[in-house]
C-alpha cells in the first residue's frame, strides 16, 4: 500500500509513505516536525550526525510537492529546530524551485527564530492555521478543542513484535475521531510509542508502504 485515502470531518486525506499528509479540497500539503537545522546543531556540539540528513529531508519534501501539486505547505510546527545555521541557506536554495507554493508554519516549540528570518524564507509564520470551519492545525492538540485537530510535536511511532520476540520501531500517523497526530517529517528524530491504543489507531509507515 503505497498512500492511503480516509476521511475526518467529512473531508478527504491523503496519507503517504513520504510523512505527509494531502488535503483534497484545499490542494494543500500537510506535514509536521521538521527539525531543520537540528543536524548540524548537533555537529556544533560535538555530536557526529552526517551532514546529508537535512539534504535528504528536503529531497523527499521535494518528491511529495512533484506528486501532489499543492499550493500550500502547512507545517504544523518545530519547521525549525534551534539557533540559526547554515541549513536556513540550504532551504533558500531549495525554496528557489518553490517559489510559487505558499508556505505556512503553525509555531512550534523550536520555532523561536526571529520574525525576519520566516520573512527571509518567505514563510508565513501562524499560532494556528484553519484548514475549513471544522479542522484546525496546531503544533500540539488541546484535549478541550471543539475542532478536528491536525498536529504533530509528539513524533509518533508503532512497536510491532515479530514472532522471534523481535521489536521494530515504525513512524506512524495516530488518530481518533477529533486528532491526527501526524509524523514527525524529519528522519533524525525519535519516535514516541507509548499511545493508548484503544484510544488511538494508526498507520504505521515503512520505505516500502503504509501499514495498519
Amino acid at each position: 500500500m503505497e498512500d492511503l485515502k480516509l476521511h475526518w470531518a467529512q473531508e478527504e486525506f491523503i496519507l503517504s509513505t513520504g510523512r505527509t499528509i494531502f488535503h483534497r479540497q484545499s490542494n494543500n500539503l500537510i506535514l509536521a516536525d521538521l527539525h531543520l537545522g537540528k543536524s548540524t546543531h548537533f555537529r556544533k556540539n560535538g555530536i557526529g550526525i552526517p551532514k546529508s540528513i537535512a539534504e535528504n529531508d528536503l529531497k523527499i519534501l521535494a518528491e511529495s510537492i512533484k506528486t501532489f501539486q499543492p499550493s500550500k505547505i502547512i507545517i504544523a510546527g518545530d519547521f525549525f529546530h534551534a539557533e540559526a545555521n547554515t541549513e536556513i541557506d540550504l532551504f533558500l536554495d531549495w525554496r528557489l524551485e518553490f517559489k510559487n507554493i505558499k508556505i505556512i508554519v503553525v509555531r512550534g516549540n523550536h520555532d523561536r527564530l526571529k520574525p525576519a528570518l520566516y520573512s527571509q524564507c518567505e514563510i508565513d509564520l501562524l499560532e494556528e492555521f484553519s484548514l475549513n470551519d471544522s479542522i484546525k492545525i496546531v503544533h500540539e492538540s488541546q484535549s478541550n478543542s471543539e475542532y478536528f485537530q491536525i498536529s504533530g510535536h509528539l513524533h509518533p511511532g508503532i512497536i510491532i513484535s515479530g514472532k522471534g520476540k523481535q521489536r521494530m520501531r515504525f513512524p506512524a500517523y495516530i488518530f481518533n475521531e477529533k486528532n491526527m497526530i501526524l509524523p514527525a517529517f524529519s528522519h533524525f528524530t525519535g519516535l514516541f510509542t507509548n499511545f493508548n491504543m484503544k484510544e488511538f489507531k494508526y498507520v504505521g509507515i515503512t520505505s516500502q508502504g503504509l501499514f495498519f
